[in-house]
């Protein structure tokens, strides 16, 4: 089972459509700077609460919406007189956190103090990840 999101004029994405699996699991979205790959995130985080959309989005283009669908479930997000429109529906699903210690203005929970402490992190304190993400990590390549 999947949610599928619909975004359409939201900052530098045209249109997009994405499934975004539901099942445990490592995901990745990489590409190039600029691609859209904070937007995508922003966006999907919008299906389990309400951000502060114009923090997240700025200004909305003309048309601008971010659509989901769950279990027959539909939740959509609209811009309208140049203002973002709180969201109608709910999915009724929980579980989705995204955040970084290091990049990105969109984080709201970063916590620049850690930066600091992670510098000061001995090896002997460190422990070994579980299976599920050793396992996980094996499946991303870089390059």
């Amino acid at each position: 089972m999947s949610i599928r999101m619909i975004i359409h004029n939201v900052k530098n994405i045209d249109d997009f459509e994405f499934e975004i699996p539901t099942q445990k699991g490592l995901y990745a979205l990489t590409g190039e700077n600029g691609a859209g790959k904070s937007t995508v995130i922003s966006c999907a985080a919008t299906a389990f609460y309400v951000p502060s959309l114009f923090d997240y989005f700025g200004d909305p283009r003309d048309g601008a919406t971010i659509s989901f669908e769950f279990d027959g479930r539909r939740r959509n997000i609209t811009a309208n007189d140049d203002k973002w429109i709180n969201p109608k529906g709910q999915l009724k699903i929980t579980g989705f956190y995204e955040g970084s210690i290091v990049f990105g203005n969109r984080f709201k929970d970063i916590d620049y103090s850690l930066l600091s402490k992670l510098a000061l992190v001995k090896k002997e304190q460190l422990t070994d990840a579980s299976d599920f993400v050793k396992e996980s990590f094996k499946e991303i390549n870089i390059s």
